[in-house]
């Protein structure tokens, strides 16, 4: 709980004493702000296992947002000349986590915030990764551009090219092979 009585972890707990009459202690903290608070949270939910690493992702990037963090800043999470919690790598290590992993979690919610919404149940659901219904959606947008293409010309289009050296040159041991006329179809 905090200052006010607001209860910041463990409403599943304290629901379930209620229902059966049980006593329940809490432990009440005084934050300067709520984002402090927000802050509070967060690292006490991602610190549990029941976040799949889309939703970690998330979690993470917005612990970044009321830290102040940009995201993307690296730096040398042992210098003591700077405050501790300026980067992603500090945050991570706060957590115990390492940064290439956050980092990865971060792509995964990124990847998922771009899927359709019948895609993100999947992803709900546990039936899919959201890199594997993203990466779905790219290829299905390939053979349909694809297909397009192919209505229009009636046929795929190949696009020819010469290589960087001029026809009909010579070298110290003879002539250069004739090259290809670049031609579209």
């Amino acid at each position: 709980m905090d200052q006010y009585g607001r209860i910041l972890d463990g409403h599943n707990r304290v629901e379930i004493a209620k229902k059966h009459g049980l006593e329940y202690k809490t432990i009440r903290r005084t934050f300067k702000t709520d984002a402090e608070a927000q802050e509070h949270v967060l690292m006490l939910n991602m610190a549990r296992r029941h976040l799949r690493p889309h939703q970690w992702g998330g979690a993470f990037k917005r612990l970044l947002e009321l830290k102040g963090v940009k995201r993307g800043s690296g730096g040398d999470h042992k210098s003591k000349d700077r405050d501790q919690t300026d980067n992603v790598t500090v945050c991570s290590d706060q957590l115990g986590v390492d940064d290439r992993t956050a980092r990865r979690r971060m792509a995964a919610h990124d990847a998922y915030e771009q899927l359709p919404e019948e895609a993100q149940a999947k992803v709900d659901a546990g039936e899919a990764s959201p890199a594997s219904e993203l990466r779905k959606i790219r290829q299905k947008n390939m053979r349909e551009d694809a297909a397009k293409t192919a209505e229009l010309t009636g046929r795929y289009s190949v696009i020819g090219a010469d290589p960087p050296w001029r026809y009909g040159a010579t070298t110290a041991g003879g002539s250069i092979a004739p090259c290809m006329t670049p031609r579209i179809d």
